[in-house]
């Protein structure tokens, strides 16, 4: 799950409103490439990618690596959120 995964890492990374920080927050995201829930449609996707733009509002930058044989066809879904992806 994606956005899930992206989501609590948001909120472990958020920084703390009207604190001057210049901390360089990361999330490393490691998956075969292709969100899989929730399953009806292209909810996944979308979820994901609200939850990656969400981080990205505060400063969150988000790297994910592919991993796996079976990760290279669907690193199009990785790249759709405009992620970072490697392989």
């Amino acid at each position: 799950n994606f956005a899930a995964a992206v989501e609590l890492s948001h909120q472990i990374l958020r920084p703390d409103p009207g604190v001057a920080d210049d901390r360089l927050r990361s999330i490393v995201f490691l998956s075969d490439g292709a969100p899989t829930r929730p399953i009806h449609g292209d909810r996944a996707q979308r979820y994901a990618l609200t939850a990656a733009m969400a981080a990205a509002l505060d400063g969150i930058h988000l790297y994910a690596f592919a991993i796996g044989p079976e990760a290279e066809p669907d690193l199009v879904y990785c790249r759709m959120l405009g992620w970072s992806c490697f392989m």
